[in-house]
């Protein structure tokens, strides 16, 4: 819930900010959750012990964006070396994610 709010916060900041960039702030916000993710796995369970660093992965960033956790993932199969497997989420992810979409909007604009 945290992080919900703070990216709540930081969409109409960067929205008033940069109103004549609409897509800008979710794309900033997924960026900066992607950074922080990045330092939390290199440091995260080492420095901060297991259960902080999930706190804030899951509960922090998780909530201000799942962005983060979807980079995380990827980079997890990368470094894992399983390469068609993060090709393949990534594909599933962005695409399916907007056939899904779609799919939702014109299905409830049908029944609308």
């Amino acid at each position: 819930m945290m992080g919900s709010i703070l990216r709540y916060s930081c969409s109409l900041y960067l929205a008033q900010s940069l109103s004549h960039l609409v897509t800008y702030p979710t794309a900033l916000i997924n960026l900066v959750g992607s950074l922080l993710m990045g330092i939390l796995i290199a440091v995260g369970q080492v420095r901060l012990g297991q259960h902080v660093s999930l706190f804030l992965m899951t509960g922090i960033l998780g909530g201000f964006t799942t962005y983060s956790a979807f980079s995380a993932e990827t980079f997890h199969l990368l470094r894992e070396e399983f390469y068609l497997s993060a090709l393949s989420y990534v594909a599933l992810t962005l695409i399916g994610g907007l056939v899904a979409l779609s799919v939702g909007y014109f299905s409830a604009r049908a029944i609308l």
